[in-house]
């Protein structure tokens, strides 16, 4: 249970993290933060001093910043899993499998904990790191043919989950008007599923669902075509509007850089 998780997490820390940072984590606990700028003047210290291997460390640091996500115990549970990436940052740079694993876990809670506060940059910054290494570690491409080709034997990515959070990161990315990047996401999304398409079932997921996620990056994608002419009808009515007033200062918008190819 939950509970019972809770109790194992908090009877560890002393024993592999020193009673200081079990005391902090306690205090963090008790004082209900639900913000990582309420927990501000309560932090755990980093890189944390553990005497276990960092796999483990990070595995228990993990859990535990999930279980205090299940609480509601937000600003805690971003405090832990913050601890657990500068481990991984600190640890030897030949990584483990294992390891990196672990790491994608961790990017993956922060995603999801900073979406429950609220903080849209921070969230979409961990869903990006995590959908990449997604990506970069479970999907196993042949190159025997011209053209890449997924290897049905040594994929594990979800390609529909995958495909889902890679078009909700394109949809914030529409809605703070950076347009380059919704779309590289949608490109992306596009790629991946057409590769699974092309390999058919052998490659493991559900062909009715993958069809439907396609058809929403199409109209995703429609979304932030939309969003770029409105910005250039807005520049242009704007730039017209200082002609007309003899203002030049209004003439020097500039919307190359917004431009979808």
């Amino acid at each position: 249970s939950l509970k019972a998780l809770d109790h194992l997490v908090g009877g560890a820390m002393p024993y592999f993290f020193g009673t200081e940072v079990a005391s902090l984590v306690e205090k963090l606990g008790s004082t209900g933060a639900d913000s990582p700028a309420e927990s501000a003047s309560v932090s755990l210290p980093r890189p944390l001093q553990t005497t276990l291997p960092v796999n483990e460390a990070v595995d228990l640091l993990n859990t535990a910043g999930a279980a205090n996500a299940n609480r509601e115990n937000f600003g805690l549970s971003v405090e832990l899993l913050l601890a657990a990436d500068q481990l991984y940052a600190a640890s030897s740079p030949i990584k483990s499998e294992a390891l990196e694993r672990l790491h994608t876990q961790t990017l993956f809670y922060l995603a999801q904990t900073y979406g429950h506060l609220g903080d849209a940059s921070n969230s979409s910054l961990y869903c990006a790191k995590t959908t990449y290494r997604q990506l970069k570690f479970n999907l196993s491409l042949s190159r025997d043919s011209h053209e890449p080709s997924i290897d049905p034997t040594d994929t594990t990515l979800d390609v529909v989950d995958w495909t889902r959070n890679v078009m909700t990161l394109a949809s914030y990315y529409v809605g703070i008007g950076h347009n380059l990047q919704a779309e590289h996401c949608l490109q992306a999304s596009s790629y991946v599923a057409a590769l699974f398409q092309q390999a058919g079932p052998t490659a493991g997921f559900d062909e009715d669902s993958l069809r439907e996620v396609v058809a929403q990056v199409d109209k995703k994608r429609a979304d932030a075509y939309l969003s770029v002419l409105n910005f250039c009808a807005e520049t242009v009515a704007y730039r017209q509007a200082g002609i007309e007033r003899g203002d030049s200062s209004h003439g020097n918008a500039s919307v190359k850089d917004l431009v979808i190819d």
